[in-house]
């Protein structure tokens, strides 16, 4: 029997190969996509060699539900350790309400070291209580743990990626708490840094609270912290979140058989200079259909090219 278009059992996957035009060294990573229902009859197309309805072009995006600026980076804050009076940072964050819920990808912190220290940072999505953490992370809502000494000698900012293993999920409207903490028993002040605007503070973080042990204060100054909420990609979505520059148009189209096709789309050096925390695959130069969406976590210098393989597969 003829499979019709909405019986078709369709993969999708991306090999991102990022070029450092100094050096010379080539990086690669593999992700999976996740499928719209636009992209059924457009990877027919595709498959066809057709141009109408076929996938055209490449987007990328920081992903970013809700974002506060690196750009208004003007101080920071940090933690001393377990058991000092700075054992932990907090910030509350109301989830917007564009659907009725998310599931959470990672969150991007803005952080650096000053030095070397064998502890490790992670972060809780924790649920509210009178305007505090509640000391209870969402079912799923602890990260996985980052290493001190990964994070960037010294300025400038770059964004660590505190990735849940499992998403957690989210409910618009709510309040919950992100909450920076460590295994460090002992830090000295501003060995680690977490970038905070502390000038003409925005966003849609509340200002910066700490833990001593037994109760939340608040920072001084009352800064507002510098992040990035990213979701995983929803097939719900109707547009990147957060597009980065223009979209690149398909270059390369190729058939390994009769069922897979391999779309290639590049991105040069000195754009989509961010980090990326999502691609996704469009009909259109502008506008369009949204076919594929996918999660990636690169920060891409100006120095870095990047050529995005996107591969379909219809069974």
């Amino acid at each position: 029997m003829l499979k019709t278009t909405l019986d078709l059992n369709i993969k999708g996957s991306l090999l991102l190969e990022f070029i450092d035009e100094d050096t010379g060294k080539i990086k690669y990573e593999h992700v999976f996509n996740n499928v719209t229902d636009n992209l059924r009859s457009a990877v027919a197309s595709a498959l066809a060699q057709q141009t109408a309805g076929s996938p055209s072009h490449i987007a990328l995006g920081t992903g970013a539900i809700s974002e506060n600026a690196l750009s208004n980076e003007s101080s920071y804050a940090y933690l001393n350790g377990t058991g000092s009076a700075t054992q932990q940072l907090a910030t509350l964050w109301t989830v917007p309400a564009t659907y009725d819920s998310y599931y959470i990808a990672k969150i991007l912190l803005p952080m650096v070291r000053t030095t070397t220290d064998a502890s490790n940072f992670t972060v809780e999505l924790q649920t509210n209580s009178a305007g505090v953490p509640s000391g209870t992370p969402v079912t799923n809502g602890v990260s996985s743990a980052v290493a001190f000494n990964s994070l960037q000698l010294t300025t400038p900012y770059t964004y660590v990626d505190f990735s849940f293993p499992t998403p957690p999920t989210i409910l618009y409207g709510t309040t919950y708490h992100i909450v920076l903490k460590t295994d460090a028993v002992t830090l000295a002040d501003a060995i680690h840094r977490w970038a905070t605007d502390w000038t003409s503070p925005t966003g849609p973080f509340d200002t910066l609270k700490y833990y001593n042990g037994s109760a939340w204060g608040a920072w001084s100054g009352n800064p507002k912290p510098i992040g990035r909420v990213i979701p995983t990609a929803n097939p719900n979505f109707t547009s990147i979140v957060g597009q980065l520059g223009t979209r690149a148009a398909i270059t390369s189209r190729s058939k390994s058989s009769n069922n897979i096709v391999r779309l290639l789309g590049s991105f040069n050096a000195g754009v989509a200079t961010d980090f990326i925390g999502m691609a996704a695959l469009y009909d259109a130069s502008t506008s369009g259909n949204l076919l594929a969406l996918a999660n990636i976590g690169y920060n891409k210098l100006a120095n870095v090219r990047l050529n995005v393989y996107w591969l379909l597969e219809l069974n």
